[in-house]
């Protein structure tokens, strides 16, 4: 009997009946219900006496191992179409085999196995080894060990059919495709801890102590353990499985919970830098990082901008780095790459190591049309980043590059924005903007100040809400004047004031409005008329002229010195000529315009 399957069932755990050969008559025809009630008594004993759940559900001609396989494997294919991950199926189909090898091992024990016999239970259990290899390995996407391990897989597999069937009596061979068998096991549970170091569980160590003591026949320590210690040993194998597959959807929650919160974060962010600062520490916490930092490109440099979990000795000496070879490429060829010490720029190398950073993680920040920045995550473990961890890092990243290039911009936005806010409420005269109906569009400080009032109790409401009247009118009292540059009395505020009126159509819309630039003449035109009093009322002759001897304006007084009846009858004569005629003539004062 081969040493693959003379661990499953002792002799000790089989009652003592008759042997069970084929016999003529009536004993012959009682032979097969013998064994029939032997396997019934030792499936149903077995299970009384373990005690386990599983054991008691075994049917009649199973055993509780071959039932807990089959049991474990109805579960793999039921977390299969919820969690829709496709080793387990391939997880599934492993047990089925191997409970078809404990079935055919059990058969063994009760009859002398043929070759042929020996030979398919020996494939069985290999062909069971490697499927629960492969689902191992696929689980942690290890493509290069998987190739590896189904060569030897392969290896092992032709030797297990060939063995009993050419060399039966060869113990070399057996001790070779038990040393193979626990080659494909070592192979898948090494990858598997080297791959989740760092981030260890319950379910990664119970799957790999139940790859590697499978099933385990080595007389010298196995042959003290009972039945009921296999199956209790290979439940917690196909629990390690699903407690693996848990942790990862676990994981998967948490990713997707902070990509929500980003989101949330990015969508109500106004600046760029607050925002980058609450990603970071999301990223540390998910990422299971001790720091993470984010610099922005400034030209050949790279400045930091953002961190979280750095001290402030490295945050000095690292603020502002220059691109070396190994950015350039990783920024060409658009990339994430996982550095170690050694690969790292020297300038960060011993601050890097100075605070327990063992490797980082470097993402290119790409924007919407190229990199803008790189965010680094610093480990102080040794272990290694999965694809699917490289993936969601690089999606994070990439989001928030587009969300702090689109912040950038808004911000510069904002901040024109509010230099021609500042320009506009700089501005003394009075600005009043309106649609087509008259609703107030915008004011500057200026008209807020004379209205004493705040600008939700303007904006919106119709000018005739808002501008008080000092005369009758409906509308707008600057919209009867007419386009372009008017004065006149103030409908609104008084006085005398110059109104700017200009018409001017929304971008995007065919709303149209105006906009009113008042300015108070009233000190002017005092100040005007009180020269005009001065002007008129002089009893020396005043006249304004140009210098070519053009007369504009001139006082009664000199229109009677000349001797002319009217102004307009002496503005029509050339002044030139008076600067002969009456040169001696005392009195006259000219003012050349």
């Amino acid at each position: 009997m081969s040493l693959l399957y003379r661990q499953s069932y002792r002799t000790q755990h089989i009652p003592k009946v008759t042997t069970f050969g084929r016999k003529s008559g009536r004993e012959g025809g009682g032979a097969w219900y013998l064994e029939i009630l032997a396997l019934v008594h030792v499936s149903m004993n077995t299970a009384w006496l373990s005690g386990y759940p599983l054991g008691a559900l075994a049917v009649p001609w199973l055993a509780p191992r071959e039932t807990t396989a089959l049991i474990l494997a109805v579960v793999s294919f039921l977390f299969f179409r919820a969690f829709r991950e496709r080793y387990l199926l391939t997880w599934g189909m492993g047990w089925i085999a191997y409970a078809a090898f404990l079935y055919m091992a059990r058969r063994g024990v009760l009859h002398a196995p043929s070759g042929a016999a020996a030979a398919i239970t020996s494939a069985e259990f290999v062909l069971a080894l490697g499927l629960f290899g492969t689902a191992a390995l696929l689980s942690i996407h290890a493509r290069r060990l998987l190739t590896g391990m189904l060569m030897v897989c392969a290896v092992v597999l032709a030797c297990a059919v060939l063995q009993p069937l050419y060399l039966s009596d060869s113990d070399g061979m057996r001790i070779g495709i038990e040393a193979g068998c626990r080659v494909i096991a070592a192979m898948a549970a090494i990858g598997l801890l080297r791959h989740r170091l760092g981030r260890m569980g319950l379910g990664p160590i119970l799957l790999s102590l139940g790859l590697l003591t499978l099933n385990l026949n080595w007389p010298r320590y196995t042959s003290h353990i009972p039945g009921e210690g296999f199956l209790l040993a290979e439940v917690l194998f196909g629990c390690g499985m699903f407690l693996l597959v848990l942790g990862d959807s676990r994981v998967l929650v948490e990713r997707l919970s902070v990509l929500n919160e980003l989101t949330v974060t990015i969508a109500r962010a106004q600046n760029h830098g607050p925002m980058m600062q609450s990603a970071l520490e999301k990223l540390k916490t998910v990422a299971r990082a001790k720091s993470a930092w984010f610099r922005m490109i400034e030209g050949d440099q790279l400045v930091l901008t953002q961190h979280v979990g750095l001290p402030a000795d490295f945050v000095r000496a690292v603020t502002q780095v220059g691109m070396d070879d190994t950015l350039s490429q990783l920024f060409h060829e658009n990339r994430s790459a996982v550095l170690k010490l050694s690969e790292v720029p020297e300038s960060m190398r011993e601050h890097l190591k100075k605070h327990g950073i063992r490797h980082i993680v470097l993402l290119p920040v790409q924007g919407k049309k190229s990199t803008i920045g790189t965010l680094t995550l610093g480990c102080s473990s040794s272990r290694s980043h999965s694809a699917e961890e490289i993936e969601f890092l690089e999606t994070v990243t990439h989001q928030l590059g587009i969300a702090v290039e689109n912040l950038r911009l808004l911000e510069q936005v904002l901040r024109s924005q509010r230099q021609w806010m500042n320009t506009f409420d700089s501005i003394q005269d009075l600005i009043l903007a309106h649609d087509g109906e008259y609703k107030i569009l915008k004011t500057n400080q200026a008209l807020l100040q004379r209205l004493e009032q705040a600008p939700a109790d303007v904006v919106g409401n119709p000018c005739e809400m808002v501008l008080p009247q000092r005369t009758a009118w409906t509308g707008c009292p600057y919209c009867d004047r007419g386009a372009g540059l008017t004065e006149g009395p103030d409908p609104c505020f008084g006085g005398q004031s110059l109104v700017s009126t200009s018409s001017f159509t929304e971008q995007g819309s065919q709303q149209k409005g105006t906009i009113h630039v008042v300015r108070d003449t009233t000190e002017r035109h005092v100040a005007e008329e009180k020269y005009r009093m001065l002007f008129e009322q002089a009893q020396e002759g005043v006249f304004v002229a140009t210098l070519e001897g053009k007369l504009l304006d001139c006082n009664d007084a000199f229109v009677t010195m000349l001797g002319y009846v009217s102004r307009e009858e002496l503005t029509a004569v050339d002044i030139a000529q008076f600067d002969g005629e009456h040169r001696a003539l005392p009195g006259i004062h000219s003012r050349h315009h």
